[in-house]
This record gives structure tokens, sequence and C-alpha cells, in this order.
């Protein structure tokens, strides 16, 4: 499908399935230069393994929620942009193994929702409400910035990777992630709660700036992180927080 806009439609703006009833999500799809706009479901809706370049979603999902584009597992979607889709998000994977790379969400609830094994890079998260970016297990986040959400910036779950990222003005932490998980060469600046947070233990904390947040780095309450070669400046509360 290339080459549309698909305008206040009154559900999904998009849909590829392969049944006349519409029971089923098509896989192997692929769209391009489409302009999903106001419609009143998500703007786009594909099955796994697809492949989404150069799309717009705007004001979708106000009628009766969704994504601004939503894809399943073993997918990659380049160079969207997702813009004040509020009720559920901007751009999200339902499955493991998908990839955004290069694209833009802002002022939507969250800003990438992305299912376990996936991989996020040089993508912007602004202004969205929740989780600029949220991630399932052992995803890997880089060269990505998130700013001005209203609650964390980036947030990886068990084994995932964070590196090289920004987080600042965040309404949260700048980064958050649980156990088993890698945060290297990043800067935080400015966020409501800590610069990076361990959730858990068993965390590699390596390389980081963190400056201006009410924490540093806060592993407090959490065993058996490792923490070396960080810098942290002029944080609110404290530059690091163990557990006793």
């Amino acid at each position: 499908v290339c080459n549309g806009s698909i305008v206040n439609w009154p559900s999904t703006g998009v849909v590829v399935t392969n049944a006349p009833s519409g029971g089923f999500v098509s896989v192997n799809c692929q769209c391009e230069r489409l302009r999903l706009t106001g419609n009143g479901g998500g703007g786009l809706l594909l099955g796994g393994g697809s492949s989404v370049i150069a799309c717009l979603a705007v004001s979708n999902g106000l009628v009766s929620g969704g994504y601004g584009i939503l894809v399943s597992g073993q997918s990659t979607v380049k160079d969207c942009v997702a813009q004040q889709n509020s009720v559920s998000g901007g751009f999200a994977s339902m499955g493991p193994g998908s990839v955004f790379v290069g694209c833009s969400s802002g002022s939507n609830f969250t800003g990438y929702f992305l299912g376990g094994g996936g991989r996020i890079s040089d993508c912007v998260a602004a202004f969205n409400s929740s989780r600029g970016i949220d991630t399932g297990p052992g995803c890997s986040v880089s060269g990505c910035a998130a700013f001005y959400n209203g609650s964390d910036g980036i947030f990886i779950a068990e084994g995932g990777t964070v590196k090289d990222c920004t987080a600042k003005w965040n309404g949260g932490d700048g980064i958050e992630g649980t156990t088993h998980c890698y945060a290297m060469g990043n800067t935080c600046d400015g966020n409501t709660g800590a610069g990076i947070r361990a959730g858990s233990g068993s965390n590699r904390i390596d390389s980081n700036s963190v400056t201006a947040n009410a924490t540093g780095i806060d592993c407090g309450g959490t065993v058996d992180n490792f923490v070396i070669r960080n810098s942290a400046h002029a944080n609110t509360v404290s530059p690091f927080n163990f557990p006793a």
C-alpha cells in the first residue's frame, strides 16, 4: 500500500487483512508514504514481518483508541512520524523481534512500545504523556533522544541494553532498567526522578553522565549492581544512592 491519505475514517485508517470479514491481520505487508490523520481507531495496523517506511500518523485513535502505527513481531518501521495519538500511543510492536529506526514520536500517550527482543535506534520521543520509550525483555535502545515525556524517558525490561542515548527533562526517571540490563554512554540531565534507576539487581551501569536530576544514579533497595566510570554533578538530592 503506497502513496495515499486516509483521513477522518471512523475506525482504523489502514488494516491489511487476509479474510473478507477482516478477522485476520495479514503478515509480510509493505506500506510506504501514507498519511493517516484523524481516524477514529488507530492509523495503521499490520501483521508480523511487515515493513513501514516514511508514513505519517497524526491524531488517530481519539474515538475508540489505537496506536498511530501498530505492527506485530519481526517487522521494521523506518523514517516515520507519529504525533498526537493520545489514547494509546505513537508506535507499537506487539510481538518480538521488531525494529524501529529513524522515527519521531511526539505528543502521544506512550511514544514507543516494543515487544521483547527488538531494537530502537536513532529515534526521538518527546512530549508524550507517559513513557517516551517502553520496551519488553531483551531489547536494544541506541542513539535515541527522550525529552519532556510525562513519565520515564526510556524504560528497559530484563536483559535490555540502552546505549548512547540522551534523556532530558522527563517527568520520571531519565532511564530505568529492571534487571540484567546494561546502560552505557548515556546522558541524563534534568529529569524529575533519577538520571538512571536500577529497579532490581544484576545491572551494569557504565560510563554515563548524570546531571541536575533528583538522584544521579539510584540503586536504592537493590543489590548486586555494577556501577563504574560514571560522572554525576549537580543532582539535587544525591549523586548516587546505594543500599546500605
